[in-house]
């Protein structure tokens, strides 16, 4: 695990790839200064952060601006609530027109990441000639970290399937690892690669899986270690956001594969998320009894049974198909059926 604590930096060097990051910040105030106060500590000095505050009704706007007043790597800008797309481009904006900046990370104003978060990811950039770099992160809720990785993967060098393999955790990164996260905190660019790409401020959620789905095409190499430098704190609102998502999620990977051309392995990702987001829904129509979300997953059904897949679904989604044109009873069944054996082996493999 990496140290979170936070010594102060042991050097400063202007000599090196200067990086932009940056953090829409939106009713944060009790998180937002170990935010800041661990981008202090970098050991890497060459930053800017571009925090936006995006007409958030708390003291975060003030709170930035007194935190910018001694700390020059700070460049706070203010802005009407519009969504934290809008907060992003904005942030985009500026980085584009300043101009001077080779690489780009994201931060979100609720988490912190660790001393070495941008040196380890400008140094393997520069050392792997990466346009994209991947860390591991850890999730952490306010009695400490959740230690849930299958697996740890050793750090490894990765072409433009191979970034797409990752993000969508295909083929030998189906097993849960450490840097398994579809949001961009845990991810590093170089600017030049994307310089023209800005988030969708339409989208309600899954903004960042479609920022960096947009991004893959002009990503040819990258770079993936395990080191958990970027902690991701798990609140009560972000889990309840995901829970109640998951049909949203569905329209946005069928908007998306109508909108694109994709190479295959990207498209064969945003197949396997549809058809994840659409089960999700369907479970969760279910444990609450939402008839309205059943009846989206009906017609989420009619228009899956449409698609010519990229490649075949594997055989689970049949299974589910299968149990979905049953009707109710049966698919009342099956979540019974699943939902006593994972009780089981809870009980004998705690």
């Amino acid at each position: 695990h990496q140290n979170m604590t936070y010594p102060p930096p042991p050097f400063a060097s202007s000599a090196r790839a200067p990086i932009a990051v940056v953090i829409p910040v939106y009713k944060v105030e009790r998180y937002l200064l170990q935010c800041l106060d661990s981008l202090e500590a970098q050991t890497y000095r060459n930053f800017v952060a571009f925090a936006v505050d995006d007409g958030s009704p708390d003291n975060c706007g003030r709170m930035l601006d007194k935190y910018a007043e001694t700390h020059p790597w700070l460049r706070v800008f203010h802005k009407e609530n519009g969504g934290v797309s809008s907060a992003r481009n904005l942030a985009l904006d500026q980085i584009e027109e300043d101009g001077s900046f080779e690489f780009l990370s994201f931060v979100d104003p609720d988490d912190w990441v660790s001393t070495t978060f941008l040196q380890d990811f400008v140094e393997a950039a520069v050392k792997h000639n990466a346009d994209c770099v991947i860390c591991g992160f850890e999730n952490y809720i306010p009695s400490g970290p959740l230690d849930c990785w299958d697996h740890e993967y050793p750090a490894s060098e990765l072409d433009q399937n191979g970034i797409i393999n990752q993000f969508f955790g295909l083929n030998e990164w189906q097993i849960s690892n450490p840097t398994a996260a579809r949001f961009l905190s845990n991810r590093f660019f170089r600017i030049g690669k994307i310089r023209s790409l800005r988030f969708d401020p339409n989208l309600f959620t899954g903004e960042d899986q479609n920022f960096f789905i947009r991004s893959i095409q002009f990503l040819r190499k990258g770079y993936c270690f395990p080191s958990r430098n970027y902690a991701y704190r798990l609140r009560s609102s972000s889990i309840t956001r995901q829970f109640n998502t998951s049909i949203y999620d569905v329209f946005l990977f069928l908007q998306m594969l109508r909108d694109h051309a994709y190479p295959k392995s990207a498209a064969i990702g945003i197949e396997r998320s549809l058809l994840d987001s659409w089960w999700s829904a369907t479970r969760i129509a279910y444990k609450t009894g939402d008839n309205d979300v059943k009846n989206k997953c009906r017609e989420v059904y009619n228009q899956l049974q449409t698609i010519t897949w990229t490649a075949p679904p594997p055989r689970k989604y049949n299974k589910r198909f299968f149990f979905f044109f049953l009707g109710d009873t049966f698919v009342k069944f099956y979540f019974f059926i699943r939902k006593n054996r994972t009780s089981l082996r809870n009980k004998y493999f705690p």
